[in-house]
């Protein structure tokens, strides 16, 4: 069964009414400029604090080895989400107890010999990239890319970009991810998470 990961969480209680509606994992925006999902470490910690049990995923920049591997420490999440990663940091991630995820853009063929580079990742994330902005951008990337990635690689893969009600199931069944990661779909008018958008959704995942 494919796996569900709803990520821009910013409160308590979208985490546990997403946990509740079937998600199986959370994303919480540490740090990250221009957005407001994004949260401090000690908020982050709070949450993963307050709701033993879910499945924290921290997405970050951080791309220093031993601020990465403070800040993922004192959270202490399941999973943290390289959206710049390096093969040091995947390496120094290794000391710690969250699962590493590398997040590779899809831009275009070269994507596939990138993401060779992080197979000793524990998880791959695919995902699109429109300028500067490293994911939320609500646009589908090459999916034929993406296809061959998920074919090939030795690690399980998420799928992100775009994904919504209307696509989801189409890009279960034509690629097979291991996850899907849906983030700006979800979106109520302030940008926050929408409970009954998340609950449609997954309900459209596991009815597939």
């Amino acid at each position: 069964m494919t796996k569900i990961k709803i990520c821009g969480i910013k409160t308590i209680d979208e985490a546990r009414a997403s946990w509740d509606a079937g998600a199986d994992y959370l994303g919480l925006l540490v740090d990250l400029p221009e957005t407001n999902l994004s949260m401090t470490v000690n908020e982050a910690r709070r949450i993963v604090s307050d709701c033993r049990g879910l499945k924290f995923i921290v997405l970050t920049i951080e791309k220093d080895p031993k601020k990465l591997v403070s800040m993922i420490t004192d959270i202490s999440p399941w999973g943290v989400q390289l959206l710049r990663p390096t093969v040091e940091c995947v390496q120094c991630l290794k000391g710690t107890s969250s699962k590493i995820i590398s997040v590779v853009h899809i831009v275009d063929n070269d994507s596939m010999e990138l993401a060779k580079r992080f197979y000793d990742s524990d998880y791959l994330l695919l995902d699109s990239k429109i300028g500067n902005h490293l994911g939320g951008t609500g646009k589908v990337h090459n999916w034929d890319i993406s296809k061959e990635i998920i074919k090939n690689s030795p690690i399980p893969v998420f799928l992100a970009g775009g994904l919504n009600e209307t696509n989801v199931v189409t890009a279960i069944e034509s690629l097979n991810p291991y996850a899907v990661d849906v983030e700006s779909s979800l979106r109520n008018s302030t940008g926050f998470r929408d409970i009954e958008k998340i609950k449609s959704l997954i309900k459209k995942v596991r009815s597939n």
